[in-house]
């Protein structure tokens, strides 16, 4: 997913960076020596987030479109589920940005094509940024 840096903060030995999109905005933590964040630079990156609870996710209206987008310390996902492997769920937020979700639950619960949201802190979303060679 390529990202643009719209603001760096330092909360202790971490890096908080807010993210802009093509579907919206998210903040996490920076996860690079290698490369460092510069604001207004963009990045490709890819995210890891936190395993999540099955109560915390809940299906929406099928016309909802994938998006982010931030509320205090707090990120609100919503996307589209295009596999469930017996482990983990497969979201599409963008063409270019498949996620893996540990849901917390061994049934499964949502099937592909169901549009999921759930929100978690941006301590909680790791982001990793790479360069295309």
């Amino acid at each position: 997913m390529r990202i643009k840096l719209l603001n760096i903060e330092k909360r202790g030995s971490i890096i908080v960076t807010e993210c802009e999109t093509n579907i919206g905005v998210f903040k996490g933590i920076w996860r690079s020596r290698q490369i460092k964040p510069v604001l207004g630079n963009t990045y490709h990156v890819e995210l890891t987030l936190a395993d999540i609870a099955y109560d915390e996710v809940s299906k929406c209206n099928s016309t909802e479109k994938p998006c982010f987008y931030t509320q205090g310390d707090n990120v609100r996902f919503i996307a589209v589920c295009e596999e469930f492997d017996g482990e983990v769920y497969f979201l599409r937020f963008a063409d270019d940005s498949l996620q893996m979700l540990y849901i917390e639950e061994k049934e499964q619960h949502f099937v592909s094509n169901d549009v999921l949201s759930f929100e978690m802190r941006d301590d909680q979303v790791e982001i990793y940024p790479y360069s295309l060679l």
